[in-house]
């Protein structure tokens, strides 16, 4: 019992620190060229840049909201069963204490069930207690991982060194991870690209059809989704979706905004494929 509410007062503490400094801190931007784009695409690129940043500090806030009032719904239950503890402790020692009869057979039967009551009082609040420390932890650990880190661009960053070391299931995870701690931070279409990556050099189309996919549908303005798309048209070919595939290898020939890079690629397996 004397466990119970420093424990919850330490996770009220940490949960108000994690969210000062997220609030207080400054989110790195990914470095890209702009030297090829009309100034309203740079400035429209940044604000949504900025904006993911806002909207990743909120839902951060939102969930340590949450968490401080789920607990400071357990000290206000906590508190209850403290005073009614003290009360039956109190109870307890009134009905122990020596009577001027000599018979003690009747205070003695009466005693018994004010002890079990104090003993399953002093068990039910140990149980809740056990039960919420779980819950605080976990939120906490993830809390204090993005503090550590000091924020998406270290998470992405470790994740991304993992990859080019060859470390594929580390950087599996970690990406996974980090999607998890910033499910809308600057770096999530690339650690969804490069998952799709991952799980294409373990043969696992299917799975990386579903992140490349993820880049496609949610983040068209992303560095990756060019990228995207012509993987995406592999998966199709390979699987004997032949029309899809040629769909969107048309869209890249096709599209002047495709990047150079991959418009040579696609240009390569469309007349490697689809030319004769």
């Amino acid at each position: 019992m004397h466990l119970i509410r420093p424990f919850v007062k330490q996770c009220l503490m940490a949960s108000s620190a994690c969210v000062f400094f997220y609030t207080s801190s400054v989110m790195a931007v990914d470095v890209v060229d702009f030297s090829k784009e009309s100034p309203q695409l740079q400035v429209q690129k940044l604000r949504e840049q900025n904006g993911e940043q806002r909207l990743e500090i909120q839902t951060l806030q939102q969930e340590l909201m949450r968490l401080q009032g789920s607990i400071e719904q357990y000290v206000h239950r906590l508190a209850i069963l403290e005073t009614d503890v003290a009360a039956l402790k109190a109870k307890a020692v009134q009905q122990v204490a020596p009577a001027p009869q000599p018979e003690v057979e009747e205070p003695q039967a009466t005693l018994a069930p004010t002890v079990q009551s104090f003993a399953a009082a002093s068990a039910q609040a140990d149980a809740e207690a056990a039960s919420v420390k779980p819950v605080v932890e976990k939120v906490a650990k993830k809390v204090e991982v993005a503090a550590d880190n000091g924020g998406d661009l270290e998470a992405y960053q470790e994740a991304f060194n993992a990859i080019k070391a060859k470390k594929y299931k580390s950087a599996e995870r970690q990406l996974k991870d980090y999607l998890t701690l910033f499910p809308q931070g600057e770096y999530a279409p690339n650690a969804h690209y490069w998952l799709g990556e991952l799980n294409w050099i373990s043969q696992k189309h299917k799975t990386a059809s579903k992140y490349f996919s993820a880049v496609i549908k949610q983040y068209p303005s992303s560095v990756k989704y060019d990228d995207a798309r012509y993987k995406m048209a592999i998966i199709h070919n390979r699987a004997g979706e032949h029309t899809k595939a040629k769909a969107l290898l048309k869209l890249l020939n096709n599209n002047s905004k495709t990047k150079e890079r991959i418009k040579k690629l696609s240009t390569a397996f469309w007349n490697k494929k689809y030319a004769n």
